[in-house]
C-alpha cells in the first residue's frame, strides 16, 4: 500500500525575484518554472513553490499538498 505524500511545498514571499535567487543561487535548486506569481523548483519528489504574500497569506507562511489513497 502506497502512504500518503508530500507534492508540494508553497512558502508566501514578498517578492518573486529575491526568492528565486537564493533557491537557485545559494541553497542550488533546480528552478522548473517562474512567472511573476508563481515559481516552482524541482526536488526529488516535492515540489518546492513560491507564490507572492498577501494579507490573507503573509511571508513566511507555507502550505502543503498531498497524495492520498483514500481520504
Amino acid at each position: 500500500m502506497q502512504e500518503t505524500q508530500l507534492k508540494y511545498v508553497i512558502r508566501f514571499i514578498p517578492g518573486m525575484e529575491e526568492a528565486v535567487k537564493f533557491y537557485r543561487d545559494v541553497l542550488g535548486l533546480q528552478l522548473k518554472f517562474e512567472s511573476p506569481g508563481w515559481g516552482e523548483f524541482a526536488t526529488v519528489e516535492t515540489t518546492l513553490a513560491l507564490h507572492p504574500a498577501s494579507d490573507k497569506k503573509p511571508a513566511g507562511k507555507f502550505e502543503l499538498g498531498c497524495t492520498l489513497l483514500d481520504v
